[in-house]
């Protein structure tokens, strides 16, 4: 028995042959080929709902090409997900960067002070007595 994905958009009965996924870090939306397994964050198209996708303003859509085999080929889309989900994580050790303190963090960017405790003073020069 075959089981045949519907393309997730509403109301659509047909087929999906394509998946959409997001890559939020790089503002693009990605349809290709339709993967080999359901993932929660990616949605099934029909030719014709692919066809008219377009992204938000400052986004961008890349089309990957279709397997024509009939049948799902290498999931190109798959490994992108994971590798974004990857990238995504937490580092394992978030302690001080360098030799600041890191006071505030809002997606990939830092507010880093410099810690006091780790500051050395410079040597001050000789005086000169004239």
């Amino acid at each position: 028995m075959s089981v045949v994905r519907r393309c997730s958009r509403t109301a659509c009965r047909q087929p999906a042959v394509f998946t959409l996924t997001y890559v939020y870090a790089d503002s693009t939306a990605v349809v290709g080929p339709l993967a080999a397994y359901v993932e929660p964050h990616c949605y099934d198209l029909c030719a014709m709902h692919a066809d008219r996708l377009t992204a938000p303003r400052g986004w961008e859509v890349v089309r990957l090409p279709a397997d024509n085999t009939g049948g799902p080929g290498s999931d190109d889309l798959e490994a992108l997900a994971n590798a974004v989900r990857e990238a995504a994580r937490p580092p394992a050790n978030p302690g001080p960067v360098g030799q600041g303190v890191e006071t505030n963090r809002r997606a990939h960017l830092r507010v880093v002070k410099s810690d006091p405790e780790q500051r050395e003073e410079s040597p001050r020069p000789p005086r000169r007595d004239t």
